[in-house]
């Protein structure tokens, strides 16, 4: 924190000596002002809470988080800042890509349509006498579709056009912000401008979800054929081809922006990044801790916890543990990781510094056997039999009061999985459920399919999905709905893995995950492509 505190003494343009108004831009609505205490300056950006900082902020509220920056070191060593316009141009042009395959699209319906009522004109005419009442029904009818296609394909184009607009207008302020402009200014214009374009991305990307390619031909009624018995209005066939994901291209150029685009339940995929094999190890669970380690437990005869480098791989230190781990749960907040140890009545406390691991601590006031736990707010959530219970996160080893019950259950403290997201628990059972309540108990789903036999472990994607590993038959992935109700396998089976044991997400980048089991850790990163 010490780096960026004399931020204040760097030079500083006045925007009095650029003028109010720059190519039609007054740099004063970009305020560099703090919202939560305007007389102090923004100077620091937390991305872990993604806050904008004035010194007073840190002071009171990042104090202790990891991820907080000065802007000054932001801006000095991200060059998406020098690059910004030509970001900006590639979302430009694969936004106009899609413009243009949208408005063909209309064009091809019009054609279509237009095909569609002359080949309805020709049989009209061979088919005489009571045509004309049917006729004008069946125009209706088709008037009705082209006019709720039109409206479709303008809402579409509408947003299409408008986000263009909006990329044109922030090429032209990111240039007069990047010359005449602090910093400061540029930074807060690019998050600005950054969060306005993942709306819109969001918005598009919701509109034309289900978009599809319509066939429209005339089609020969039967009932047309036999005139004297017709009753039916004319009709005409439609047919819809799957155009998949056409926000693709655009998804990408924002990615480069730093824009974080969560798959949804219909495209998302995982490819296999990186195999780690620790020899003569039997790994049960583990997480990640900061931005370089893996904190591993190892059931092996050693009974050990490992620290695993992740840029090379190799296990840099080893604490004796007593017990046969069962799951962690770490606190970033307070660099501490609280460890279940397996089928017996003890939780312990582990204090993390760098690589260093100190001697875990045992926890007096559980008497729980204990398994999965997930850190919500000022609490740890953990599994008990029967009950999924809780205590402050704060509590020190020696303190004598008794958990919290949250809801009683059907949970079984073998080797379990449990997660927390948006205010919800998800957690296996003792009949291979899967499970979803709120925070306060109560019930929200209940999964149960042949297709996940025994599901062991789970982690939760920002997105709301569920990455669930099954360990019946040597193995695999699925991943669950946000709301419970539908099911997709991942993979039919793991790299070298036979025995998975736990799933976890890399807590610096939530496209990346790990599993771990036996002498083995994969690696893998979601994809949507």
């Amino acid at each position: 924190m010490h780096n960026w505190l004399n931020l204040s003494a760097h030079p500083v343009i006045a925007l009095e000596e650029l003028g109010l108004n720059i190519s039609g831009l007054d740099l004063h609505v970009v305020s560099e002002n703090c919202n939560e205490h305007p007389s102090n300056s923004i100077e620091a950006f937390c991305f872990n809470h993604e806050q904008l900082c004035c010194i007073q902020c840190v002071t009171a509220n990042h104090w202790n988080c990891k991820s907080l920056k000065s802007i000054e070191e932001i801006t000095n060593s991200n060059n998406v800042y020098d690059t910004l316009q030509d970001k900006l141009e590639c979302i430009k042009q694969a936004t106009v890509r899609l413009l243009k395959e949208k408005q063909k699209q209309k064009g091809d319906l019009k054609d279509k349509m237009k095909n569609t009522e002359d080949d309805a004109a020709r049989f009209i005419e061979q088919v005489k006498c009571k045509i004309d009442g049917l006729v004008e029904t069946f125009r209706k009818q088709l008037n009705v579709f082209r006019d709720e296609q039109n409206t479709n394909f303008n809402i579409r184009i509408h947003l299409l056009e408008q986000f263009i607009g909006n990329l044109d207008h922030w090429i032209n302020v990111n240039t007069v912000v990047k010359k005449f402009g602090t910093k400061t200014q540029h930074f807060i214009h690019v998050e600005t401008m950054k969060n306005h374009i993942k709306n819109s991305l969001s918005e598009i990307d919701t509109v034309t979800e289900h978009d599809t390619s319509l066939d429209i031909k005339f089609a020969k009624n039967e009932i047309l054929e036999q005139l004297e018995t017709a009753e039916n209005t004319l009709i005409f066939d439609k047919s819809e081809h799957d155009l998949g994901d056409q926000v693709k291209d655009i998804r990408k150029c924002c990615k480069a922006l730093g824009i974080i685009y969560q798959p949804k339940f219909k495209d998302i995929k995982v490819e296999l990044i990186q195999v780690f094999h620790i020899e003569g190890s039997d790994l049960s669970c583990g997480v990640c801790v900061g931005d370089d380690y893996i904190i591993l437990g190892n059931r092996s005869t050693k009974n050990i916890l490992q620290v695993l480098d992740k840029k090379t791989g190799r296990v840099i230190n080893t604490v004796k543990f007593s017990e046969n781990t069962c799951r962690m749960c770490y606190d970033n907040d307070q660099n501490l990781i609280f460890i279940s140890s397996y089928q017996k009545r003890k939780l312990y406390k582990v204090e993390i510094a760098g690589a260093l691991v100190k001697d875990p601590e045992l926890l007096l006031f559980n008497s729980d056997y204990v398994g999965a736990s997930c850190k919500y707010g000022e609490h740890i959530y953990i599994v008990v039999n029967d009950a999924i219970k809780r205590f402050v996160l704060t509590a020190t080893p020696q303190e004598s009061v008794e958990m919290t019950q949250v809801v009683s259950t059907n949970t079984f403290c073998g080797t379990n999985g449990m997660t927390i997201i948006r205010k919800t628990i998800i957690f296996t059972t003792k009949l291979n459920e899967i499970k979803c309540i709120t925070i306060d108990g109560e019930d929200i789903y209940c999964f149960k399919d042949e297709a996940i036999k025994t599901p062991i472990c789970m982690s939760a994607l920002p997105s709301g999905l569920i990455l669930v590993v099954d360990r019946d038959n040597n193995g695999s992935l699925h991943v669950l709905s946000e709301d419970g109700t539908k099911h997709k396998t991942l993979l039919d089976k793991f790299d070298t893995i036979t025995g998975p044991r736990d799933i976890w997400l890399d807590n610096n980048n939530h496209e990346t995950f790990y599993i771990a089991g036996g002498e083995y850790l994969e690696m893998y990163r979601i994809t949507c492509d």
